[in-house]
């Protein structure tokens, strides 16, 4: 995301101490995030759900999307929620 043409990002990347070559261009990285999703296996007629690896979107300007982040944190704000307001 400090990998762009923006003069805040450069000041930032400049304050933080980052070095040029540090930065890395959003079209040379890949993540995958495993997850169910559904599949035709071999000799199957119908999709099956299993446990495989997909690509997930890398926008330069909002960085990588991880569903697997979001999931986790709002299953931990519930759980939060849970704890401070009891039975309320």
């Amino acid at each position: 995301m400090l990998n762009q043409d923006k003069p805040y990002l450069k000041k930032i990347s400049e304050d933080e101490g980052y070095r040029e070559e540090e930065l890395i261009s959003a079209d040379k990285i890949r993540v995958y995030i495993a997850e169910k999703s559904l599949l035709m296996l071999d000799k199957n007629k119908r999709k099956t759900q299993v446990q495989t690896l997909v690509a997930a979107d890398i926008d330069p300007e909002l960085g990588i999307e991880a569903r697997s982040f979001d999931t986790t944190i709002e299953d931990m704000n519930r759980i939060q929620e849970a704890i401070i307001w009891g039975d309320d």
